[in-house]
């Protein structure tokens, strides 16, 4: 029977503290999957903060058991170079940063049912620009409950505090990078009949966001992109070969903003829907995912704001050339959320390719390309955003390991003064029980 993976995200729910999926599969090295090959959603987690679980066993941290539960704490120190710190196109400035994540996980071991709670913080320290010294940090907790083998409950939980990235398309230029609060809370069921499998989905999204201050000391209006995000999908598909499956997925969606208007003096409010079909594959270790084609649209309450439609396409596949090599190639196309002026969302394609290769028990490579296009509903506007990032982690023992990073981001858009070109080299060294 054909297990088909849930492509269904949400942009704005996606964070780089995602913990990989994976599906467990006891017994000795050479006679189970790969732990690559294992892992349901690569692309859930592009920073690599969970590369030490993807090596060897032999290498992996063993956790310390408390009774059903193993506990797992982890320290990084991070050093890094940034050649255009403020992502900015003219007056590049570079600086050195320190950045510090410690983090501790609580991972349940029962022999149904599944249990993991997250605790991380992120504290990050510039050399040179102290104003944008930072502390973020994230809980969560997510669970999985089996009625039979073939029906289980899921749920997911975090709150999150951060700060948005200086190359944000949003970003309000301030003299501090604008804070960012939330939460995210998500059910879904799961449930196969013979050669039907039936999935149900919910998430509620919460946004804040806080007003920061310009440099000439005047503040910069924020907190009009304050919001609620509701959404939900249905999904099935029908094993009509074996590893082949046919897949309907309809998805809706409202977002809600705490102000009737923004400081532009728009209504933002929207509701949305998404349909799509496709063919899901999953051949043994070898070839897992979906390609799914349909239609999207997002109708906005201000007649001002025009309402974006058009093809949808999202798609991922997990290809295993060989057990220690994955590739990941992937694309979507989706609506984006924002409140430029006269503006009511990006409409934005992106692909990407993930390679992850382990070179040996106790290193892995990882490679990661990416392109995005963004067209702006409303204005004769469009951007790209490009990434480009090399990644290899070495450990030294199952409680010490360290890894470097040589990554590449570049904007090129036709708003005057919106590109940026920057370069970061990072090391890091990490300590795990």
């Amino acid at each position: 029977m054909i297990a088909v993976g849930v492509l269904h995200t949400s942009a704005l729910a996606q964070t780089p503290q995602n913990r990989p999926q994976t599906q467990t599969s006891p017994g000795p090295r050479q006679n189970e999957p790969a732990q690559l090959q294992r892992e349901v959603n690569p692309t859930s987690d592009p920073r690599g903060r969970q590369d030490p679980e993807r090596l060897a066993p032999s290498f992996r941290p063993v956790g310390i058991e408390l009774g059903d539960f193993l506990l797992f704490p982890k320290i990084e120190l991070d050093t890094a170079y940034n050649t255009n710190f403020f992502a900015t196109d003219r007056n590049e400035r570079a600086t050195v940063l320190n950045v510090l994540r410690p983090e501790v996980q609580l991972r349940s071991r029962l022999p149904q049912h599944a249990l993991t709670i997250l605790g991380q913080l992120e504290a990050i320290y510039p050399w040179r620009y102290s104003d944008d010294a930072r502390i973020d940090g994230l809980a969560e907790a997510t669970g999985r409950y089996d009625l039979t083998d073939d029906a289980s409950l899921t749920a997911r939980f975090n709150m999150f505090s951060r700060h948005e990235d200086r190359g944000s398309e949003d970003d309000a230029r301030g003299r501090k990078p604008t804070p960012t609060q939330g939460f995210t809370t998500e059910l879904g069921g799961r449930i196969r009949e013979g050669d039907f499998t039936f999935q149900v989905g919910s998430q509620l999204d919460r946004r804040t966001f806080e007003n920061v201050s310009a440099s000439n000391g005047r503040s910069i209006i924020t907190n009009d992109r304050d919001r609620w995000e509701m959404s939900g999908f249905v999904r099935g598909s029908y094993e009509f070969i074996p590893s082949y499956a046919a897949v309907l997925q309809a998805s809706v969606n409202r977002r809600t903003y705490d102000n009737a208007r923004d400081q532009n003096g728009f209504e933002r409010d929207s509701t949305g829907w998404r349909l799509e079909g496709g063919v899901g594959v999953e051949i043994t270790n070898l070839l897992r995912g979906d390609f799914l084609v349909g239609w999207l649209q997002q109708d906005y309450r201000d007649p001002r704001l025009s309402d974006p439609s058009g093809p949808s396409v999202r798609a991922q596949l997990n290809w295993s050339p060989s057990r220690l090599t994955l590739v990941v190639p992937s694309i979507e196309r989706s609506i984006v959320e924002t409140t430029s002026a006269n503006v009511s969302a990006r409409v934005r394609t992106s692909t990407s390719l993930l390679v992850r290769h382990e070179y040996a028990r106790n290193i892995l490579l990882t490679g990661f390309l990416s392109a995005n296009h963004d067209k702006f509903e409303g204005i004769n506007r469009t951007a790209w955003t490009y990434e480009a990032r090399g990644r290899m982690i070495y450990a030294m023992t199952p409680e010490t390991y360290w890894g470097a990073e040589l990554g590449y981001q570049a904007r090129a858009s036709e708003l005057v003064d919106n590109d940026y070109k920057q370069t970061v080299f990072l090391l890091r060294l990490g300590f795990q029980m």
